[in-house]
């Protein structure tokens, strides 16, 4: 007869029928004259994520586990909202340097030449059409102050393809210390075995990623200047020679400089380049910190990602510029000023699952107007340099569908709204 006290007990009763239950042990059949006591006891069988293992190896994959996690070189993991706040940072100090060096006009000074080649050096971050079509559909605000609007593209492009597009940006590459220049497409031929890591375990792929940088990086856990191990120290100084040299580079893009102010100042030049030096070294320390931190794969969302304008979504939003002319729903986008990012394939610190996809920052979009009335009340709004606006070129759409108010979807009804 069973004790009523343990069977109301589930501790007790889960063990007492764990006692009855026959072992794995007695299961096995006995070989005809073999001792009792020679007969193997097997391991238990524990279910994996995957598969079926014993104890032991139960235990070893907790222990490399605990290892990865614990294991990061010096750098802490950080989260999403951080990551969100720091690359925001970028975007501002992006916008910032622009309206203060930056051309703010039509750029009417420019050749057809230069317009084309501008709107082809942004592909994939601006529709390829001729100069004036895209001008004159965009807002108003944009359309006045449009080398605002191509020189933050620009910016926010070379930022992009620099830093984020090539990870390993920042390897020395060098076979010894006596080495003093190393492998200038070091960075790129790792790139490539990250590409074919990533598509064949994309999950290892990101952690192995994440702990090299991380690593290559370290900074000391009480701050300071002076890293605490010779890779970080060298990494670092290799860094700061590199972000100078990719100043240069952009300063002497041809295409980059019309859309600056002339300056005549020695001064004022040179304080606008070290503005700039600034915006790209802290660029350079928020996406190391992150493709350190995040341990996972960061994804670009550019025009190619973003034909429509979606509302609401968290893979876009229009661009402030678009005060006084509201993106419609489903517009046409023409031009992606900043690009969104998202990272994928991250691993969870307290299981094997794969964590994601989470979105860090939204891209930052100009659209058409949906109509041809809405196209005509922005082009009323817009100063000109020319005596008569152009006319208008959008499709025409019948006025019942133009310049439908977004609304907001309707609170649903819940207990407490009854």
């Amino acid at each position: 007869m069973v004790n009523s006290h343990a069977s109301k007990d589930p501790a007790k009763r889960a063990a007492s029928e764990e006692d009855d239950r026959p072992s794995i042990s007695s299961q096995r059949p006995r070989h005809e004259g073999e001792p009792a006591s020679l007969t193997p006891n097997p391991p238990a069988i524990y279910p994996a994520h995957y598969y079926l293992c014993d104890r032991e190896e139960y235990r070893d994959m907790l222990r490399e586990h605990h290892t990865r996690v614990t294991t990061r070189g010096r750098q802490q993991r950080i989260s999403i909202e951080t990551a969100s706040r720091l690359f925001g940072e970028i975007f501002t100090n992006v916008t910032s340097w622009v309206a203060t060096w930056g051309r703010g006009t039509a750029m009417s000074h420019l050749s057809d030449d230069d317009k084309r080649a501008m709107i082809a050096s942004l592909d994939a971050y601006c529709v390829q059409e001729d100069w004036e079509s895209i001008r004159l559909h965009l807002p108003p605000a944009a359309r006045a102050d449009f080398g605002w609007m191509l020189a933050e593209t620009m910016l926010n492009q070379f930022i992009c393809t620099t830093f984020i597009e090539s990870p390993f940006w920042f390897m020395d590459a060098k076979i010894n210390a006596a080495d003093g220049e190393g492998s200038p497409d070091f960075h790129q031929r790792l790139f490539y075995l990250y590409e074919r890591f990533k598509a064949t375990q994309p999950m290892d792929a990101a952690w192995w990623k994440s702990l090299l940088v991380s690593t290559c990086n370290v900074r000391s856990f009480y701050g300071g200047e002076t890293p605490p191990t010779e890779l970080g120290q060298s990494t670092i100084a290799h860094r700061h020679a590199l972000v100078n040299a990719y100043l240069d580079d952009l300063l002497g893009r041809r295409l980059f400089q019309l859309l600056l102010r002339e300056l005549e100042s020695e001064d004022t030049r040179a304080r606008r380049n070290n503005e700039l030096r600034t915006l790209l070294e802290h660029a350079s320390n928020v996406i190391v910190r992150a493709e350190g931190g995040l341990y996972g794969n960061l994804i670009v969302h550019r025009l190619v990602d973003l034909p429509t304008f979606v509302r609401p979504s968290n893979q876009m939003v229009s661009h402030p510029f678009h005060a006084g002319a509201e993106a419609g729903q489903g517009s046409r986008v023409l031009m992606v000023t900043r690009p969104g990012y998202s990272c994928i394939n991250m691993q969870s610190l307290t299981s094997w699952k794969e964590m994601g996809p989470w979105q860090i920052n939204p891209a930052a979009v100009l659209v058409a107007p949906k109509s041809a009335r809405a196209h005509a009340r922005w082009l009323a709004n817009t100063q000109y340099d020319h005596a008569d606006p152009p006319a208008s070129s959008a499709p025409d759409v019948p006025d019942d569908d133009a310049d439908i108010p977004y609304e907001a979807p309707k609170l649903q009804k819940t207990f407490w709204r009854q």
